[in-house]
Order: structure tokens, then C-alpha cells, then sequence
């Protein structure tokens, strides 16, 4: 789940980073001030997951190692942040807005698409209750037609 969630955060990065440096006339700043910002964000996880006060027994050497995952995976999904920064600096070709709205109409679908599966069970219910009524309406009918 969480490397769903770094590679919708990567697109959308390179996206940004790429409509900023069609923007911009400098892309050596625009690179610089990105590059700076992501060592800065990469430096702040680092000193949030300080291990040096831990205690030495299980439980000090279980967080040591869950930090010590955290720190690997942010560490790469800050340099794959540079590699697509980079990238998206270079090749001012890319439509960016095209890519930011597809990204935008994939996660509507993701949450439309079970919206919809479950407004057509909703409907088919309430149209089977609807016939059930009207059959049992019926029934009454013909049953008191049958007694007369």
C-alpha cells in the first residue's frame, strides 16, 4: 500500500516539477530548489526516526529495525523523486496537465466504479422488493376473487 501511495505521490511530483519548469526560464534554479527540498523532507524523516534513545532489549531492537525499513523506503522514494524531477525538468515536451488528469480521473473511477457496483445492487433490490409487493398484491386479489 504504501508503494501505491509513493508512486501516485512520484507522478504528481513529476507533474508539478514539470509544469513549474515550463513555467520557468531557469531550470537550473528550479532543479537546485527542488533537489534542496527533497534532501530537506529526506533529512527531517531521518532526525523523526532517531534511534539513539531506544533501550537495548526486544522492543528497542523491533522499532530499531521497523525505523531502520521506514528510512530505506523514503530514501527511495526520494531519489526515485529526483530521477522523475529530473526528468520532468528535461523533457518540457510532456503534456504534464494531460497525465495530472488522468491521474485525477483513475482515482475518481477507484472510488466511482464500487460507488456504482453498489448503487446498480441497491436498485436491483429495491425494483425486486417493488415486484414482490405487486406479486403479493396480485395474489390477494386473485385469492379473494377465488373465495367470492
Amino acid at each position: 500500500m504504501v508503494f501505491k501511495y509513493a508512486t501516485i505521490f512520484i507522478i504528481i511530483f513529476f507533474c508539478i516539477v514539470g509544469i513549474g519548469a515550463i513555467n520557468s526560464y531557469n531550470k537550473e534554479l528550479t532543479w537546485d530548489t527542488t533537489e534542496k527540498a527533497l534532501d530537506n523532507a529526506y533529512r527531517n524523516v531521518t532526525l523523526a526516526l532517531n534511534t539513539k534513545n531506544l533501550s537495548p532489549n526486544i522492543d528497542g531492537t523491533i522499532i530499531r529495525i521497523v525505523y531502520k525499513i521506514v528510512d530505506a523506503t523514503t530514501y527511495v522514494i526520494i531519489e526515485t523523486a529526483k530521477v522523475a524531477g529530473k526528468l520532468a525538468i528535461e523533457n518540457p515536451q510532456i503534456n504534464f496537465k494531460l497525465i495530472l488528469w488522468l491521474l485525477l480521473i483513475g482515482l475518481i473511477l477507484t472510488v466511482a466504479l464500487p460507488l456504482l457496483k453498489i448503487s446498480v445492487i441497491i436498485g436491483i433490490l429495491i425494483i425486486d422488493i417493488y415486484h414482490h409487493f405487486k406479486e403479493k398484491k396480485i395474489l390477494q386479489k386473485l385469492r379473494e376473487k377465488h373465495e367470492k
